[in-house]
Parts: C-alpha cells; sequence; structure tokens
C-alpha cells in the first residue's frame, strides 16, 4: 500500500461505474498513473473539475491492492479553458496527450513529459499559432523519449549538412541527397530550416516562438505524425479523430480579438 502526492495533467478521463471515473494522469515526479476518482463524474461532485481532461491539479493519491490507484484529495490549478475556446486548440491538446501516453511508461518518472505537456497547454490557450506550438511540443516529448533525431546532419552518414536536396526517411530522420534511397521523401528547405530553428529553442516557454508559411506547417505535421506512428506501431485514437475533425476546423485560427500578435522567427 503506498500514498502519492503529486502534481498531474490529466490526460484521459472515462465513465466508470454509476459516477466515478477511471483517469490516466502524467505526474511530475511519478509519470504515467491509471487512478479511480469516486464521483469525478458527478454535477456536484468535488473532484468533478480537477479531473477533467487537459486539467492540471494537484492530486493525493492511494493505492492498495489494486492495480489502480484512488483519487482521495485534489486540488485544480488550470482548467486550461483556453486549450478548449475553439476545435483546433482542443485537438491539438489531446494529441499531444495521446502521444505522450503512448511513448511512456507507467510510473516511470519523466519530469520533461510533464512540462512539456503543461507548457503546451498554456501556449495552446494563448494567443500564439497553435501549429507551431503543438509540433515543437511534439518533438519535445518524441525527444524526452529518445526517439528526436538530429536536425543539424545526416541520419545516415552523421555528416553536417552541405548543400540540399534534402529528404525525411522514416524511423530515422533527415537524410541528405547523397545519402538518400528509394522511399525518401523530399523535404523542404523551409521544414528543414523549422526543424533546427525549433530544436535551438530549448526552454517550454519558447514552444512554437518558430512559425513558418502553410506549406511548410502541413510537411513538417505529416512527418511528425508518421515519425510517431512509426515509432509506437500505431495511430494513437487522437490522432483518427483529428483526422475526422480538422477539416472542419480554421486551418490557421487566430487569438481573441484584440490580443497581441505573437513574436517569434518565421522561416
Amino acid at each position: 500500500m503506498s500514498r502519492v502526492a503529486d502534481m498531474v495533467v490529466v490526460l484521459r478521463k472515462r465513465a466508470y461505474r454509476e459516477q466515478d471515473a477511471l483517469l490516466l494522469l502524467f505526474s511530475h515526479h511519478h509519470g504515467k498513473i491509471s487512478a479511480v476518482a469516486r464521483g469525478a463524474r458527478s454535477a456536484k461532485g468535488r473532484l468533478t473539475a480537477s479531473t477533467e481532461p487537459l486539467a492540471v491539479a494537484r492530486m493525493e493519491l492511494y493505492q492498495g491492492r489494486s492495480s489502480l490507484m484512488t483519487v482521495t484529495e485534489a486540488e485544480l490549478v488550470s482548467l486550461n479553458a483556453g486549450v478548449r475556446r475553439d476545435l483546433w486548440r482542443t485537438g491539438r491538446a489531446a494529441m499531444l496527450a495521446d502521444a505522450a501516453d503512448e511513448l511512456t511508461s507507467d510510473l516511470d518518472a519523466a519530469p520533461a513529459v510533464y512540462d512539456t505537456l503543461v507548457a503546451a497547454f498554456v501556449s495552446l490557450g494563448s494567443d500564439r499559432d497553435p501549429t507551431p506550438v503543438y509540433l515543437h511540443a511534439l518533438w519535445r516529448l518524441l525527444g524526452a523519449a529518445g526517439l528526436k533525431p538530429e536536425f543539424d546532419r545526416c541520419q545516415h552518414c552523421g555528416a553536417p549538412w552541405t548543400t540540399p536536396p534534402w529528404f525525411w526517411r522514416a524511423g530515422a530522420g533527415p537524410v541528405d541527397g547523397a545519402c538518400h534511397m528509394a522511399g525518401d521523401t523530399p523535404l523542404l528547405p523551409g521544414a528543414l530550416q523549422w526543424l533546427r530553428l525549433m530544436d535551438a529553442q530549448t526552454g517550454p516557454a519558447e514552444l512554437g516562438r518558430v512559425q513558418a508559411a502553410p506549406a511548410v506547417y502541413a510537411v513538417l505535421d505529416q512527418q511528425a505524425r508518421d515519425f510517431l506512428i512509426y515509432h509506437v506501431g500505431r495511430v494513437p485514437r487522437a490522432f483518427r479523430f483529428w483526422d475526422a475533425v480538422a477539416p472542419m476546423a480554421a486551418p490557421r485560427p487566430k487569438g481573441p480579438a484584440g490580443a497581441p500578435r505573437s513574436k517569434g522567427m518565421t522561416v
């Protein structure tokens, strides 16, 4: 039997019994945790708000003989309401939550994953363009899992970049023209430049600071998705949902009326 007190991000919430909920949490010091929250689906439940998907909370959990922990106390820190203001931002946040689930193991501490999720949800809820925020955060999650390639050299021969053309190899990352093989897809120079600039932005607060043209984002989005799926072996549920709803959402959502434009580098 054990007790845990930690900061958590709620990755997923599902119905359980009459008014309870099954939660998938990512905690700062203990990694991924599966837990049950009693009464968390009741309109007047004391755990309802703090167990909403994408929320950040301080939680106390208890584990008895079951493999599931039980939430005993929870204090809401942020509901991340800004993420929920449109489908584009909510969808991107859900994709990051699913990626964190796919890339981590239960009770395996990964503070970088927790920090990335918290920073990404804050940035997605701000006036920043959500697309580069999502892409940058996804690569940070892949890096925390030890999967991110190097973007300053060919991933086949290891030599620093010389001249284009450049290509993208599934499961490996960028390769130069001299090393490319059948099946490698062309990589726009702007896409490689974005990846290199993004990789140099180390602080969580810098998510989404490197911007690009829509055509570059489209390439980057597909390559990051393919790279994740290659390594986890399946399409996460939120990614399938995104495929269905993205055509109905605005491709480049803007911030609230009167909000300042986010500043950053553009490739």
